[in-house]
């Protein structure tokens, strides 16, 4: 979309902000149904999310609503939401349905996954709409008649379990090498002072002993008897 509207002189489309921006196209502000002018950004789409509560029907296994000119004061009239597709309780392979329900756990719940959204100019869900996604989704899928979601929570017992034998393991670890290098630094320490000392004692010459502090001593013989005394 962005390249034809390039091509061609005075054309519109529509796509998502961020391309726009990043294919430096002019984007305009709308005027919604309250005669508003409003500019697509978090604030006015999630204002436009708050008119999906109503239409949302919990008890069906689907989320779906529409957000198109809805009857927020500063909504933005043309959003809409983008879906995913899941097989809530017909997934085979557990380990994938385990892992895909921690994926939409962490784009829907964690704060990093929400700042990626926001700098890509789209608009995380609110905290109301994840909660209901979170409920009656996340919380609600099956594998082989087992609930993933206490699947997964076990998993992530196992591997807090896990990390926490690693750090005592790890700090363990650390403690031993810390005490070696230690001993190994006093043992340098105490070498290289005792060798500091003795080069100072020999260069004082304290070692020397004057000659006229030597007492020698000799021998006589006997000249009858030829013996030493």
């Amino acid at each position: 979309m962005a390249g034809l509207l390039l091509s061609f002189e005075y054309s519109i489309g529509y796509l998502s902000i961020a391309t726009a921006k990043e294919a430096a196209l002019q984007h305009a502000s709308l005027s919604n149904s309250h005669g508003n002018i409003v500019y697509a950004n978090t604030t006015t789409v999630q204002e436009a999310m708050a008119s999906a509560l109503p239409n949302l029907n919990h008890s069906k296994d689907s989320l779906v609503s529409l957000i198109t000119d809805s009857f927020g004061d500063y909504s933005y009239p043309i959003a809409t939401f983008t879906y995913i597709i899941i097989r809530k309780h017909t997934m085979e392979n557990c380990q994938s349905a385990k892992e895909l329900c921690r994926y939409i756990d962490w784009f829907l719940t964690t704060h990093e996954a929400r700042r990626i959204t926001v700098n890509n100019e789209m608009a995380p869900l609110t905290e109301t709409l994840v909660s209901i996604v979170i409920r009656y989704v996340v919380r609600n899928m099956t594998c082989e008649d087992e609930n993933v979601w206490k699947m997964v929570e076990e998993d992530m017992s196992n591997e807090k379990e896990d990390e926490s034998a690693f750090q005592t393991y790890f700090y363990a670890i650390i403690l031993g090498c810390s005490i070696v290098f230690l001993v190994l630094f006093v043992v340098i320490v105490f070498f290289s002072y005792q060798r500091i000392q003795t080069n100072r004692y020999l260069r004082q010459r304290n070692w020397e002993i004057p000659i006229e502090d030597i007492v020698f001593y000799t021998t006589q013989k006997s000249q009858t008897t030829g013996k030493s005394r």
